[in-house]
């Protein structure tokens, strides 16, 4: 660990991979608990940051606390693939862009029946009846 007391970026890693492969529930949970410290200061803010910039600092806070919840629960983290670091931060980006396109609103389809009348058609005249020229 470093000297000031707070986790180098290898030591998370470190905690992170001891809770990837925990088999035991409890100190999964408890190992958790101390990844999530060990990264709150750095990497929440780096999430929250990034964030920010993609959904703006409203949804920001709730979608970097959706996916903590969801690393604790759901999410497999794989040590073997990456960095605890990257994991994290690609989720949250992933949370983003899903967030950026839910707002979008997706025109309905526009169904014709035999019941509505159809669009008229526009006729293009050439040249009016009154200005035809003598053959």
């Amino acid at each position: 660990m470093a000297s000031s007391g707070a986790l180098t970026g290898h030591d998370l890693n470190s905690l992170a991979r001891e809770w990837a492969l925990c088999a035991n529930q409890e100190l999964k949970n408890e190992l958790f608990v101390i990844v999530a410290d060990a990264a709150q200061e750095r990497l929440v803010h780096i999430a929250h940051v990034m964030a920010s910039r993609i959904v703006g600092p409203d949804e920001a806070g709730d979608i970097v606390n959706d996916v903590w919840c969801k690393v604790q629960t759901h999410e497999k983290f794989n040590p073997d693939v990456g960095s605890f670091h990257s994991f994290f931060l690609s989720l949250v980006r992933n949370q983003c862009i899903d967030a950026v396109r839910n707002r979008r609103e997706i025109p309905a389809r526009t169904t014709y029946s035999k019941h509505q009348p159809k669009r008229p058609t526009r006729t293009v005249n050439t040249r009016p009846p009154s200005l035809t020229l003598p053959t």
